[in-house]
């Protein structure tokens, strides 16, 4: 699996707060990318278990829940600062909202111990989305604040 692309970071990302957010994304990718890899193995060749999904699952639920509560504190100000952003701002609180829903239902996956392969297909798809929640912040988001 090709590894995920980002774009630049704005111009002057310090003036807006972003330059911690963009690097955070960049962990997330690595991390996202594992547990996709991880869970195509594991369906793959069908494994009983996998710990190292296990694993890369545990650490992107601490490191995506403390992103989600950073974004929210930096971002929405900065966007709903400007009035034509008033849609932008509610697509990021309901993205947010849909991905610290995911977040929940990661906890309860790991909570019950569920079979590998039922978590390795949980795992897949939510690591697609949490990919596409990131790629619409960095095309939609981040432009906004360059402009």
């Amino acid at each position: 699996m090709e590894p995920s692309v980002h774009p630049e970071p704005p111009a002057d990302p310090a003036a807006t707060g972003t330059a911690g957010l963009f690097a955070d994304h960049a962990l997330l990718r690595q991390l996202l990318d594992g547990i996709s890899e991880a869970a195509e193995e594991v369906v793959a060749r069908r494994l009983p278990a996998s710990p190292a999904l296990i694993s890369l699952m545990r650490e992107l639920q601490v490191i995506l829940g403390e992103h989600l509560v950073q974004e929210n504190a930096v971002l929405h100000p900065l966007i709903t600062a400007s009035p034509r952003s008033a849609l932008l701002a509610e697509n990021l609180r309901q993205m947010h909202t849909r991905e610290s829903r995911l977040l929940a239902a990661v906890n309860r996956w790991l909570a019950r111990e569920v079979d590998a392969q039922t978590l390795a297909r949980h795992a897949a798809a939510f690591s697609e989305a949490i990919k596409l929640g990131l790629a619409f912040e960095e095309r939609a988001v981040f432009r906004e604040l360059r402009s």
